[in-house]
């Protein structure tokens, strides 16, 4: 398993659409939600209390999440598209076993997401603020727990995308499948729902729960979101361990 993880590692820090992902990802977090907070700001909304500043702290999430789960699909669908794949299952036999350490890859890759996205975030929103003379509220409670729980929902988008990229096998279909789901049916079941007074089953969609997961559904729904998000994760990686298993030349 050691010498798998260590081929999936190397076959990762060496494509350049890795750190261009990550180089992105830090961008959009500090960049796009700074200029969030400076907007928000600028209109005259001050945050009055923590609740207030989850709302800044948590931004990252809104895009921060499909940089995990594209490169958790990219590491499986780039060895079908290539044609590699033939050559991985020759040199480890064992079709779990390259599963299981594309697995472990994709979660570190997302944990190194999860920790860039919160540090360059969470810098550049307590700049705005602290230079706006805001407070930034970083030592109370309720943003400690958002932050803790925004880096523990963008970790489990890794796994996800790997799962996702297992079960469809091609990179054009797993990222579509992604977008149409949680940017299209999401949107489009939030207010069906809410018209058919079943608003509390929103918590259970891929993106509301890692909303809930950063306090963005209140505290009291944190650990809910991180353990729906938990189980599409589970769900997923093992449906894409299934395929996987079934891979034909």
């Amino acid at each position: 398993m050691t010498v798998q993880i260590r081929s999936e590692l190397l076959k990762l820090t060496t494509a350049k659409s890795t750190w261009l992902l990550l180089a992105g990802l830090v961008a959009v977090s500090a960049l796009l939600v700074g200029a969030l907070a400076q907007l928000w700001l600028s209109l005259g909304s001050v945050p009055e209390s923590a609740a207030d500043a989850v709302v800044l702290y948590k931004a990252p999430l809104a895009l921060g999440y499909l940089f995990p789960l594209v490169i958790g699909i990219v590491l499986v669908t780039h060895e079908y598209r290539s044609g590699s794949i033939a050559q991985t299952l020759l040199a480890e036999p064992r079709r779990h076993t390259v599963y299981l350490a594309k697995l472990a890859v994709g979660s570190g890759a997302a944990a190194v997401c999860s920790l860039a996205a919160v540090g360059a975030g969470t810098a550049a929103v307590a700049a705005v603020l602290a230079a706006n003379g805001a407070a930034t509220r970083l030592g109370s409670p309720e943003v400690t727990a958002a932050l803790l729980g925004l880096a523990a929902a963008l970790l489990l988008w890794g796994p996800i995308g790997v799962g996702t990229g297992a079960a469809l096998r091609s990179t054009a279909a797993a990222v579509a499948a992604a977008f149409i789901v949680t940017m299209l049916l999401e949107y489009l079941a939030f207010p069906l729902l809410g018209m058919a007074g079943r608003a509390d089953l929103m918590l259970y969609l891929p993106s509301a729960a890692s909303d809930a997961a950063a306090g963005g559904a209140g505290g009291g729904h944190q650990l809910l979101g991180l353990l729906v998000l938990a189980g599409h994760a589970a769900a997923l990686t093992a449906a894409g361990g299934w395929r996987f298993a079934r891979h034909q030349g």
